[in-house]
């Protein structure tokens, strides 16, 4: 993998920032039930193919006005008040147009007793500049409703004996982030942390994950020394601390090549400080394993700390540190006081 397959400058940062809007515009008109405005995200021979029904039959449309009548469907499916939660997207260039990858979970309130979630799918979207502006010609959203009960029960109870701790967020510029930066660097490596998370969950190409590293990049494990050495989660005692390509996609192979494909990263809102060719990015992360229904469940929360450089116009990590968070034992008295003080009831 060439440095450009994740650092794609030729799209603009105006580009980038578009078409988040049209993936965040697009999901909020399926959120509010108005079908025309998400029939309006669509070229007019625009497709869509989706299995995310929870009855496992796949849908095949063609066509803006087959495409509304999916929003009109997707409305009375889910039950009211129902909101979709999209993570970071993954975009890159195409012959003609862009392409966006990224999750998206479905989740309602419910009334004095938390939020349940009832699907989590792979978005994956061809677009093209249409009027002035992005428009998917097609769409493809994929859900599974996985059995996952044994290996959840498992990784809970390897993680159960690590450790976690979050470190201070010390930003390198506070007042003045961005010296020496334009918008698409901004962008650029939200591009970066957007392929770390997907190629790490993707799983079956850790080369190309390792190539969003610098040749001597490091990455270190904080929390999981005794999920990693035991080897209770992987299978093979592996050490917290990876240094350089080769060891880091042999980390890659051992610990996400079987990954399952359910245990996928959610990435949040990245605080990104920039000072020249030197990058630093912070950004919370939760794993939630996907599917349909109840097989959807967190399972850790944590903290990535990202060092990158600027290498042939292209954002390489040259240290990831991440940090799995623990909570406190009194977690469920603190909740249930919380839940009492705020909403007048149990979360």
């Amino acid at each position: 993998m060439s440095t450009a397959d994740h650092a794609d400058a030729t799209l603009s940062a105006d580009d980038f920032a578009s078409i988040r809007q049209q993936l965040a515009r697009s999901m909020r008109a399926l959120d509010d039930g108005h079908p025309e405005r998400w029939a309006a995200s669509f070229t007019d021979d625009a497709t869509l193919h989706s299995s995310t029904d929870g009855a496992g039959t796949p849908i095949h449309l063609a066509g803006r006005a087959a495409i509304a009548g999916y929003g009109t469907a997707s409305a009375a499916h889910l039950p009211p008040g129902a909101r979709r939660w999209l993570n970071l997207a993954l975009i890159e260039s195409t012959p003609g147009g862009a392409r966006a990858r990224t999750y998206v979970m479905t989740y309602t309130q419910r009334q004095g007793a938390g939020c349940v979630a009832h699907a989590s799918a792979i978005l994956d979207a061809d677009l093209i500049r249409s009027d002035g502006h992005w428009r998917y010609t097609g769409l493809q959203l994929t859900a599974r409703d996985y059995d996952h009960a044994d290996w959840a029960a498992g990784a809970k109870a390897g993680l159960a004996g690590c450790g976690g701790y979050t470190p201070q967020v010390d930003l390198a510029h506070p007042y003045n982030p961005n010296r020496g930066a334009g918008p698409l660097d901004h962008e650029l490596i939200q591009q970066t942390l957007a392929a770390f998370l997907f190629y790490m969950d993707d799983g079956t190409q850790p080369e190309r994950l390792a190539a969003l590293f610098t040749e001597d990049g490091l990455w270190h494990m904080f929390g999981v020394d005794r999920l990693y050495r035991g080897g209770s989660w992987h299978g093979t005692p592996m050490e917290p601390v990876y240094a350089g390509r080769a060891a880091i996609t042999e980390f890659n192979r051992s610990g996400h090549a079987t990954r399952q494909p359910w245990d996928r990263h959610w990435g949040h809102s990245p605080m990104i400080t920039i000072d020249g060719d030197t990058a630093h990015a912070y950004f919370p992360y939760a794993t939630v394993l996907a599917g349909v229904g109840a097989h959807i469940q967190p399972m850790t929360t944590g903290l990535f700390r990202h060092r990158l450089r600027k290498t042939n116009s292209a954002w390489l990590i040259e240290e990831c540190a991440a940090f799995i968070e623990r909570a406190p034992a009194d977690l469920p008295d603190v909740t249930a006081h919380a839940a009492h003080h705020y909403i007048g009831g149990v979360a």
